[in-house]
């Protein structure tokens, strides 16, 4: 395996971004998406969910009054890469060089 910084100077998958905590205001957006996908790995864990980190799919939609994935409302639930979580997860990856979910800080 290779570096970020190398798969990012080769111009890998166009153009993307390295993590960069050099201002508060990108300190802030990077430790949003760290996260937003340690929230996913937690809920992935917790729910022993099945989906695209395993074979394809996430849920997509969190009822914060009911703390709990909106699996029973119409229109929500698992997303099926449509949401373009395939693309945040493989630029999370190219990003960061983090291979597996145990690297990721937990929330």
């Amino acid at each position: 395996m290779t570096t970020p910084q190398y798969f990012h100077a080769a111009k890998v998958l166009g153009i993307w971004s390295l993590p960069d905590r050099s201002t508060p205001a990108k300190r802030q957006f990077e430790d949003q998406l760290d996260a937003a996908f340690a929230f996913y790995h937690k809920e992935v864990e917790q729910r022993h969910w099945y989906g695209f980190w395993d074979f394809g799919d996430v849920m997509h939609q969190h009822d914060a009054l009911r703390h709990e994935w909106r699996y029973d409302v119409g229109g929500y639930a698992w997303d099926n890469t449509e949401l373009g979580t395939d693309l945040w997860l493989w630029a999370s990856f190219l990003r960061s060089g983090r291979p597996t979910f145990s690297a990721w800080p937990r929330p």
